[in-house]
């Protein structure tokens, strides 16, 4: 079997999944897609006349594609064991900044980090949602990382590898 759409497949998968865990919370994001990019937070404003950050964002990519090739010495078809998809899914929410007098105050940082940890939790139920549409089924969560406020905007990245296995040959 090809790579062909597995990739894509499993990016649109996690969305979905991101999405219905999200769905669960309050604030549920305006936008949930799949996009392409190098990374989540320089997408939250690249070229945009909207603030991605206030209205809440989620997006899932491909961050990577790359082989697993066989220990030296042992042959495998193509040169190729299986390939490792590395996705990257994101949430964006608006980050308080007080006003001109005062930063922000503590029950405004509080709402958001609560906000914030609510989108983690959502973020580990959709790699759990995602094991089982992995024909390998194995797949590898990566830590959970917080970001901001830089820009009025907080949130966090998760990251998840699955494995397809396609040699990426078609004989």
């Amino acid at each position: 079997m090809a790579l062909g759409t597995l990739p894509m497949d499993m990016a649109t998968a996690l969305e979905v999944c991101l999405q219905n865990a999200l769905a669960a919370n309050p604030n549920l994001p305006a936008d949930t897609c799949v996009y392409n990019g190098e990374d989540f937070r320089a997408f939250l404003s690249a070229g945009l006349s909207e603030d991605r950050c206030c209205s809440g964002f989620a997006g899932v990519r491909i961050a990577g594609i790359r082989p697993t090739v066989p220990v030296e010495g042992v042959l495998e078809h193509c040169g190729v064991r299986v390939w490792q998809v590395d996705l990257e899914m994101g949430v964006a929410r608006c980050s308080p900044v007080g006003d001109i007098d005062s930063g922000p105050t503590c029950a405004q940082l509080t709402e958001v980090a609560e906000q914030v940890q609510l989108d983690a939790s959502a973020m580990v139920e959709a790699v759990c949602c995602l094991r089982p549409q992995v024909a390998s089924g194995l797949l590898a969560p990566t830590a959970w990382t917080p970001f901001g406020p830089e820009g009025g905007c907080t949130g966090g990245i998760m990251g998840v590898t699955v494995v397809i296995d396609a040699c990426g040959c078609t004989s």
